[in-house]
Order: structure tokens, then C-alpha cells, then sequence
């Protein structure tokens, strides 16, 4: 018996265990996992188990098994009720406040020397319907003074009566030397799209003016075989389709069906002349007339 050695690693562990002193928390440790269980099997053994309660009337059978407490806060009626003025889709402004004024600024055009106008009108919530405004304004000005009363439909009575202005439109015309070598006409005052020289030889027609409105443009006859002296052709001087010209400059034409005899074109002078409003009250539709007249 003597000759029995303890192995090495219980030798360590106790030796370990004695240093650190936990020697005696391990033995009580070991100790208590060895009763504990016993002593907790022994008083459950000795227990007996309670009797069911007895139902009562069924009532056992529908009685929930966890009661849900109600909390005042989870209503959200009483949490939203603070940000019922914030809601987007609620109409807030339903009409014009007592106190509203509107203030309007118009002209009088009785006179050249008649100063702005400002009429004030009040306005409440009651007596707006369908859109419309009515009231009634008292309208002074330096000169004269007018009193109207209307609606909001824009009606109105006066005195005062204004005359629409007149307009006086513009256009192009060329004065021109124009006719065989040697006998040239003057032509004054010639409008677009007029044959030169006249509807039975038309060898060129103006049909207007350059953007720098220095150079006059002639469309070219398909008869006139061809074109010489000053003045620019396009798309080019063999075949012309089209001759511009400044004042003072003259150009031959050759006309083909009298066998190429030759007229002569000098431009005069370029102007802008008025002419007269067109028919049928052109005054009161400015808007859709052109700047210049019907042939400038």
C-alpha cells in the first residue's frame, strides 16, 4: 500500500487548488450537488398535488387565461384629437372674413391730363354667390368724377367714352427705269408682286426687300434667257432665278420670245411708303394684322 503513488494530475489540481485556497468552496460544492437533489426529490414526493377547483356554472371553461387590462391611452381618438386642426384635407378657409377690403386701381381716359384712380370696395363672405362680387364704388379723378355702380361681371355706366386709335400700316415699294435699250420708263412707286415692265412682257416681278432693307428682290421669268450687268442672281448668274439689286445699280435682260431682244432694269430707289387701313374695322383687331400692309 505504500508503494501507491497519486497521479500526478490529481497531485497538481490539489496543489493548485491549496495555493489559491479553493480547496474548501470545491469540496462544499461537490457536497451540495450531491444533496440538493436529494433534499428537492424527497419535498416534492411528500407534497401532495393540489385538487382542481370545481367548475362552476361552465364558467371555468370560458374564462380566458390571461386578462387584457384596458388602458385609457390606447384609444387613439383621445391621443389624435390634439392634431385634428393639422389635418391637409380639411377645409379651413370656407369663405372671406367681415373685415376684407378690395382695392382697385384703374385709369380714367376722359382726359390726357386724368390721374390714376383708386376705388375701394367692401366685401363679406355673405354676399359672394356663384363666383360673382357685387358692391358699389365711387371712382374721382383730378379732372372729372364719375359714379358707377355694377356687379362683379364687369358692367359698368359713364360719361366718359374713349375712341380706339388709329393705326396707319407700311410698305415696301421701288421706284424703277425699266423698257428696251434706249427708251426707259420710269415706273414710281411699283408694289410687290407687279410685272415689269408690264403683264405683257413680264420679264421680272418685285417681290420684296432684303432684312437690311438696302437691296430689292425680283423674281426672274423662266422667258428671259439671260442676265447681265450689276446687281447679285441666285442661285447663280446662268440660271437666275432670282435678281437683287441696290439703288443705282442695272442689269440687261435678254427676253427669249421676241428673240432675246434686250431690256434694261434700274432701280431707283427703295422706300416705305404708307398705304391705307384695310376694310371691314382692322382697328380692333391689331393683334392679328402684320406690321406691314397686305402688299408691302
Amino acid at each position: 500500500m505504500k508503494n501507491v503513488q497519486t497521479p500526478r494530475l490529481l497531485s497538481n489540481l490539489y496543489r493548485d487548488m491549496r495555493d489559491r485556497r479553493l480547496l474548501l468552496p470545491a469540496i462544499a460544492l461537490a457536497v451540495a450537488l450531491i444533496v440538493v437533489p436529494v433534499l428537492l426529490s424527497r419535498s416534492s414526493s411528500s407534497t401532495p398535488p393540489p385538487a382542481p377547483a370545481a367548475a362552476r356554472g361552465g364558467e371555468a371553461a370560458t374564462e380566458p387565461a390571461v386578462l387584457a387590462e384596458q388602458v385609457g391611452v390606447t384609444d387613439y381618438r383621445r391621443r389624435l384629437d390634439q392634431l385634428e386642426t393639422k389635418d391637409p384635407f380639411r377645409r379651413h378657409f370656407t369663405g372671406l372674413p367681415k373685415s376684407a377690403k378690395l382695392k382697385t386701381t384703374s385709369s380714367s381716359a376722359t382726359s390726357s391730363t386724368a390721374t390714376g384712380v383708386t376705388s375701394t370696395s367692401d366685401l363679406s363672405s355673405s354676399s359672394t354667390s356663384g363666383g360673382s362680387i357685387s358692391g358699389s364704388s365711387t371712382v374721382s379723378a383730378s379732372t372729372t368724377s364719375t359714379t358707377s355702380s355694377g356687379s362683379g361681371s364687369g358692367n359698368s355706366t359713364g360719361s366718359a367714352s374713349s375712341k380706339p386709335a388709329s393705326r396707319t400700316l407700311y410698305a415696301f415699294r421701288v421706284s424703277v427705269a425699266v423698257g428696251p435699250a434706249g427708251d426707259l420708263t420710269d415706273r414710281d412707286s411699283v408694289k410687290r408682286t407687279a410685272y415689269l415692265p408690264g403683264k405683257n412682257r413680264p420679264l421680272v416681278s418685285f417681290i420684296g426687300v432684303t432684312e437690311d432693307t438696302k437691296h430689292a428682290i425680283f423674281a426672274v421669268s423662266n422667258d428671259v434667257s439671260s442676265v447681265r450687268g450689276e446687281g447679285s442672281c441666285f442661285p447663280k448668274r446662268s440660271t437666275c432665278n432670282f435678281l437683287e439689286l441696290k439703288a443705282g445699280d442695272k442689269a440687261s435682260l435678254d427676253y427669249a420670245p421676241e428673240g432675246d431682244r434686250t431690256y434694261n432694269l434700274k432701280l431707283r430707289e427703295i422706300k416705305l411708303v404708307p398705304i391705307a387701313e384695310p376694310h371691314g374695322g382692322a382697328s380692333n383687331k391689331s393683334g392679328s394684322q402684320p406690321l406691314l400692309g397686305p402688299d408691302g
